[in-house]
């Protein structure tokens, strides 16, 4: 029966830090999304980074004639989305600063909302870190395009040419 008793302390006290975490995980979102906001811009200056740095390195396999890796592609595509989705949160809801009472009081809902919306773009940003880093940069030689069926100007002239 003592066990039983220790292993019901051990729950409780278990999901009591889980709750705990929670409500101050969402506490946080409420009372620092300023610095949340921070360093979602920070993560997004490193992806940037990243993506320059791929496509960079895509433009100039693309010059040589060399084929690339689609997934590639798939991810520069998926990050320019995401870039535009960002820039809508920085433009349509960081800069207005919603408060109440004339300005006088925060949102603390609306400050909830940001910094849960910035801590979820972070946690994508990093996800798309890490599928980059999963990449293997490899390009291949394209086979040479073939051309369409010579025209008959063309295949006149070649034969008049072996003739002579």
């Amino acid at each position: 029966m003592e066990f039983l008793t220790e292993l019901a302390k051990e729950a409780i006290s278990k999901l009591g830090e889980l709750a705990v975490e929670t409500t101050v995980k969402q506490f946080e979102y409420m009372t620092h999304h300023k610095k949340i906001i921070a360093d979602l811009k920070e993560e997004h200056d490193k992806l940037e980074g990243v993506k320059e740095a791929l496509q960079g390195w895509m433009d100039t396999k693309s010059m040589n004639r060399e084929g690339i890796e689609p997934n590639i592609q798939k991810w520069l595509n998926d990050v320019a989305a995401f870039e535009n989705v960002l820039r809508s949160f920085y433009e349509d809801k960081v800069k207005m600063n919603k408060k109440f009472f004339g300005g006088k009081c925060p949102n603390l809902t609306y400050n909830y909302s940001l910094g849960k919306q910035a801590a979820k773009s972070i946690e994508y940003i990093t996800r798309l870190k890490e599928e980059k880093n999963e990449f293997q940069l490899i390009s291949y030689h394209k086979a040479p395009q073939l051309l369409g069926r010579p025209s008959l100007k063309i295949l006149k002239a070649w034969s008049q040419g072996k003739k002579s």
